[in-house]
């Protein structure tokens, strides 16, 4: 019951999503298949699962990925995605959120514990990946403990928090955004990834945002 119900609020994910009203949850129950595709494009990928609203993606070779299947476009801006995700094993990023902004063919990838377990960035800003523009920090995670990540999608700023901490506020305006090249361009326009490591996500949601 609970993936069906899920599967048909994802089906009117466009519709549905109306700024003030209670964000829509995009990981529930135990059927992946359900809403999300694993991204088999990524070559050697670890095996991914759904067990009771906790997704795990198992270290790939070097990624594993998967990507929302929705009938809907998936809003691009004054929004707002939130979700709590962990390291469970390995050194590099635990959890890599690509997201749609400003249009329906522009994604980004918010990257969380890269460049050898620490940074935090967004890529590609300017061109400029994850670990060299104005969202770049460097943070010590912990093996095995959940954080808390807010994203905002504005018309022309990205802003970042962890565990209700604001670590970026970075203004896009005029400003390039793109995909950092390779297996990840497959997780467009939202989708999660592993680099080298075992990493889980719960609690996974995105609500509409009044424009400012």
């Amino acid at each position: 019951m609970k993936s069906i119900l899920a599967l048909a609020l994802l089906a009117c994910t466009s519709a549905s999503l109306r700024a003030n009203e209670p964000p829509l949850a995009l990981l529930s129950g135990s059927d992946l298949k359900a809403n999300w595709r694993v991204v088999d494009e990524m070559k050697d990928h670890g095996e991914v699962s759904l067990t009771e609203g906790v997704l795990r993606l198992n270290a790939g070779k070097p990624t594993t990925g998967v990507a929302l299947i929705s009938k809907e476009p998936l809003p691009v801006k004054d929004y707002e995605v939130s979700f709590e995700a962990r390291r469970v094993e390995g050194e590099d990023f635990f959890t890599a959120l690509t997201f749609p902004v400003r249009d329906k063919d522009t994604s980004a990838t918010w990257v969380l514990g890269g460049w050898g377990g620490k940074c935090v960035g967004i890529s590609c800003l300017q061109y400029q990946s994850a670990d060299e523009n104005e969202t770049t920090n460097w943070v010590e995670f912990k093996t095995s403990q959940w954080y808390r990540f807010r994203l905002q999608v504005r018309e022309n700023r990205l802003i970042g928090f962890i565990d209700d901490k604001q670590i970026f506020d970075a203004d896009t305006e005029g400003k390039k955004i793109t995909m950092r090249f390779g297996d990840i361009e497959f997780c467009r326009p939202l989708g999660i990834a592993t680099y080298n490591t075992v990493g889980e996500v719960k609690n996974l949601t995105i609500k509409k945002l009044a424009a400012l």
